[in-house]
């Protein structure tokens, strides 16, 4: 007989003063058990909901042996920080640090929503000590949402990178980083241990840079054999790859455009990472005109490369005046024939061509043997005059964009149809790109593809050209909901916001998990205006508004005012903040009050200036003492480019 276990409630048995926990069976019998004598698997499920930092802190503290070994187990190996709040966090940092710290295996630090952990945890951590001290059984580093201004808080952590076995830089200003990266990474570094790396940019359209002249202290990471890096230019590229002789799988993003030049940088003599298997080339925020340089670069590794993911932009110079593009027979006879050991090949390729009318010809170029092992799709996008051709399915960790036109996809297979996208879609691909063009109509054969499959969490940005029409029906219930980040974002910014408020409103209404909305001024305003209740969003947590340029009719603070009630948003960041008028202690102070009042559960406040902002510096000295005095901020911190607040739980005027 088997029965199901409910928690009914929870006593303290006086007589031995410890938790009790009434548990109530299917069949209404009764039993009433102590806490400490729960089975481990009740126990590790309740952390999971927890999650293992918060265990920590509402367990560490009891004396009893199976728990401390649990969270040993469990807990005390990784430590990741990505949602934890500022008062568990600092906790962390100085009350039960001893309890956890010699376990450790994988330390993550970096909150989901703001910027201040790295710099909290060094200030009470890393003023004396080492993080190989601090940690001394660490094996990955995860460093997550370093601000732009702030990359001298990378300094403590990176310095240990000799120790480690996984490094790991998400949301970093490796631009502005770079020197202290490489130095942390290649100077004398004989003696690393880093295995793995991967280096990903805050700003998509950057990267790593580095110049010729390279210091002679740098030397080889000689253990190093997976690189996921994102880089300026293929010169950067070339630079680097000299320092990491043993990688098998480098996985590169550049941040600016491959041209005419980038041809001469690598020799086919280079002997180059000559144990490489794995490559992928993602080259989708900018124009590859030289698609040349794209091949000779592989041809280095013809003689190891299994496995090739390609995802570029194509644009041939001549374009305006030739049908010069890429389609099957050229990526044939320019790559696959060259690799020697290639047996993975897929790409997603937007390559320019004036004239529409060359779908036949390159859907029958992929009608070869070869291709025919693989599924490949290709459409027409009309907005941007580019042929797309992919295989199926999408393997790059990159948003997959779609339009109107993808609708029209066809297969190198006669026999396949749209349904061929549906695992591409929703397979591994964090979100989408939606491309709307001036007076177009979304219609239901495009929700439907929208909504097929049913993956989770995932990212929508909405990016409309002008005003458009979506079919809607008021019976259909039709939800998407794989979706919890909504952005929509305007092509044009000098477009009037109020064309786009009715169908913003029909996008909302679709989406009702939205856990983040990220929105620019105007179009927000219109909404409030148009009678926008943000506690609908029941599970809205992130509130991201941009300022546009020139836009100071809708000033980011007054529209917070106006945002009404929410239970469940716990952040805001206000972006490139514009303001003739200089901001006052009075319009910063008002404006958290109104937040403590309206979000019951808010804990950060973000506000980035625009670099023209007229800002008096005064005024944070003014906060400052207001914390001391009240204890109203649990943190604040600014520079001269944004402010960051975290509002203690009880704040009043």
């Amino acid at each position: 007989m088997s029965y199901s276990y409910h928690f009914k409630g929870k006593a303290v048995d006086k007589g031995t003063n410890k938790n009790v926990v009434n548990l109530k069976m299917s069949n209404q019998i009764e039993i009433s058990t102590h806490f400490i004598d729960l089975p481990n698997e009740i126990v590790l499920i309740i952390w999971k909901y927890l999650t293992y930092v918060e265990a920590m802190r509402s367990f560490g503290s009891m004396k009893y042996r199976r728990y401390n070994r649990l969270l040993e187990d469990y807990c005390y190996t990784s430590i990741d920080f990505y949602t934890t709040i500022f008062s568990t966090f600092q906790l962390c940092c100085t009350q039960i640090l001893d309890q956890y710290r010699f376990h450790v295996k994988i330390f993550k630090i970096g909150h989901r929503d703001s910027y201040y952990q790295l710099r909290i945890f060094s200030q009470y951590c890393l003023s004396s000590s080492s993080l190989h001290d601090v940690f001394p059984q660490l094996e990955t580093l995860v460093l997550r949402n370093v601000h732009d201004s702030d990359t001298n808080d990378l300094l403590p952590y990176l310095s240990s990178i000799s120790f480690l076995d996984k490094l790991k830089l998400y949301k970093c200003p490796l631009n502005k980083a770079s020197i202290l990266i490489c130095e942390s990474l290649l100077k004398n570094s004989s003696k690393s241990q880093l295995t793995n790396c991967t280096l990903h940019s805050s700003d998509e359209k950057d990267g790593l840079f580095l110049c010729e002249h390279l210091p002679s202290s740098y030397q080889p990471l000689n253990l190093l054999t997976y690189l996921q890096i994102d880089v300026r230019d293929f010169a950067t590229l070339k630079y680097l790859l000299i320092y990491f002789p043993n990688l098998s799988t480098l996985d590169i993003h550049f941040g600016v455009d491959v041209r005419q030049n980038d041809e001469e940088l690598f020799a086919v003599s280079s002997n180059l990472c000559p144990h490489l298997i794995k490559l992928i080339m993602r080259l989708r925020k900018m124009v590859v005109l030289n698609f040349t340089a794209i091949v000779k670069f592989i041809y280095l590794f013809r003689h190891t490369l299994v496995t090739l993911h390609l995802a570029l932009i194509h644009q041939d110079p001549n374009f305006k005046h030739s049908l010069t593009y890429i389609d099957g027979y050229r990526l044939f006879n320019d790559i696959v024939i060259h690799m020697n050991m290639m047996k993975n090949f897929s790409f997603w390729i937007e390559t320019v061509c004036l004239c529409d009318q060359q779908m036949n010809n390159i859907i029958h170029s992929f009608q070869t043997e070869y291709w025919l092992s693989m599924e490949i799709g290709c459409y027409y996008d009309s907005l941007h005059n580019v042929y797309v051709i992919f295989t199926s399915p999408f393997l790059f960790d990159l948003p997959f964009v779609i339009m109107n036109d993808t609708i029209h996809t066809y297969f190198n297979h006669s026999d396949h149809q749209l349904n061929c996208l549906t695992s591409m879609l929703y397979d591994k691909i964090p979100g989408v790109i939606i491309l709307i063009g001036e007076n177009e109509t979304i219609n239901k054969s495009f929700f439907r593809m929208l909504q097929q499959g049913s993956s989770r969490k995932k990212t929508i940005l909405i990016k409309p050209k002008g005003i458009y029409q979506m079919e809607y029906d008021d019976d259909d219930n039709s939800l998407l909901t794989q979706f919890n980040i909504l952005e929509i974002r305007k092509r044009y910014e000098n477009r009037s916001s109020d064309i786009f408020v009715n169908t913003t409103i029909k996008w909302i209404n679709w989406m009702p998990h939205i856990r983040m909305l990220n929105i620019d001024n105007e179009l927000l305003s219109q909404l409030i205006l148009n009678n926008f209740n943000i506690e609908q969003f029941l599970f809205l947590e992130i509130l991201i508004v941009r300022q546009l340029n020139n836009s100071l009719n809708n000033e980011l603070l007054t529209i917070i005012n106006r945002l009404g009630r929410s239970s469940s948003l716990c952040t805001i960041h206000l972006q490139q903040y514009r303001i003739d008028l200089q901001l006052t202690i009075n319009d910063l102070y008002l404006l958290l009050y109104v937040i403590s009042y309206h979000f019951s559960r808010f804990k950060v406040i973000t506000i980035e200036f625009h670099p023209d902002t007229l800002f008096d510096n005064h005024i944070l000295d003014e906060l400052t003492d207001i914390q001391k005095k009240n204890c109203q901020l649990d943190y604040l911190y600014h520079s001269k480019t944004y402010i960051e607040l975290c509002i203690a739980r009880e704040f009043r005027l």
